[in-house]
């Protein structure tokens, strides 16, 4: 699992736009995730959420299956990939691909994820769906 601070911005540079970057916070009431980077590819699709804590931008019914993905991130500390309907803010008619990386504090302690999304229309979901066959679908 990489250190945050072994991926410069510098690296990322061409797929800044398609990144999304979550920080595992620990609170009295247990961990929360902050939005601490969101391209700007996802802002022209979702709005611009940075800063903003998981629990207050996502809907309360999609809060819990957004903290889920984190934290299982954080757990296996592998990266993983991923083929996903949207479900937030009415946006059901595109498909989400997303690459996830989990990333380390300084101390090696899991912390962030980073996700890579490239976002486009179902129209395309079967051609998307046959390019993993045999694969779970939830």
């Amino acid at each position: 699992m990489p250190l945050r601070s072994d991926i410069p911005a510098r690296a990322l540079k061409r797929n800044l736009k398609r990144i999304m970057l979550f920080e595992r916070l620990e609170t009295p009431e247990g961990h929360r995730y902050r939005i601490r980077l969101m391209g700007t590819s996802l802002v022209l699709v979702w709005g611009d959420l940075t800063g903003q804590f998981v629990d207050v931008a996502v809907p309360p019914q999609l809060a819990p299956r957004w903290h889920a993905f984190l934290d299982l991130m954080l757990q296996i500390r592998q990266p993983m990939r991923f083929v996903a309907r949207v479900d937030f803010q009415a946006k059901s008619y595109l498909v989400a691909e997303i690459a996830a990386v989990p990333l380390a504090d300084e101390a090696g302690n899991p912390t962030m994820v980073m996700g890579a999304l490239h976002i486009s229309s179902d129209r395309q979901w079967d051609s998307i769906v046959a390019r993993f066959p045999g694969e779970d679908r939830y």
